[in-house]
């Protein structure tokens, strides 16, 4: 069982695991933006100076030259674009309409999505499935090479009588083999050599 709590760390912790938000923190708001000279959109945040705009609705943006982290975390790095204010039109995106639109943008570029404790982690469905393969493999190892059950459990709970003989039968069975075989040489000797000298 450890081994596949390892396979499991390793998965959520290897170096090919994203962030599910990727640069931009969940916390921070995405909208929706047009651009005015090709009448472009896509879904982004907006910095200022490095700092994240944090107001759902801002303002004075007109005279500002902003840039956009253009949120596509499954793209290493995230593509990112300067703009006047005043050339783009931007439209707020509700966090749980973001959450669906990655969990699709993941999916579509061959991502898994995995819940950690750590917070949500995407990691390439072709490593996931590898990961899983090896987890079903160290199952089979395991139950191949675990111990025979005992008569008595460690907690002091009796195994059952049926469960016994199997267990005595798979542990036995070459031993009872040789001794039946042992047996019957022996007594067809006694037959046949013993008793008809005797007759």
């Amino acid at each position: 069982m450890s081994i596949v709590l390892i396979i499991i760390g390793l998965l959520i912790y290897a170096p090919t695991a994203c962030d599910f938000f990727g640069e931009i923190p969940e916390n921070i708001p995405t909208f929706k933006i047009k651009f005015h000279r090709d009448q472009t959109e896509l879904y982004g945040a907006l910095r200022i100076q490095e700092e994240w705009i944090k107001d759902t609705s801002p303002t004075n943006l007109e005279t500002k030259a902003v840039e956009i982290v253009v949120d596509t975390p499954w793209e290493h790095p995230q593509p990112r674009r300067r703009e006047l204010g005043q050339k783009i039109d931007i439209s707020y995106e509700v966090p749980a309409l973001r959450k669906k639109r990655l969990e699709e943008g993941w999916r579509k570029s061959g991502y898994t999505i995995l819940d950690t404790p750590q917070g949500k982690k995407a990691i390439s469905t072709s490593e996931y499935k590898n990961a899983i393969n090896t987890i079903k493999k160290a199952n089979e190892v395991y139950l191949l090479t675990k111990q025979p059950e005992l008569y008595y459990s460690p907690t002091g709970n009796e195994i059952s009588f049926e469960k016994r003989g199997k267990t005595l039968l798979k542990l036995w069975w070459l031993h009872l083999v040789i001794i039946a075989t042992g047996g019957l040489s022996l007594f067809l000797v006694v037959k046949y050599f013993l008793i008809s000298k005797e007759k």
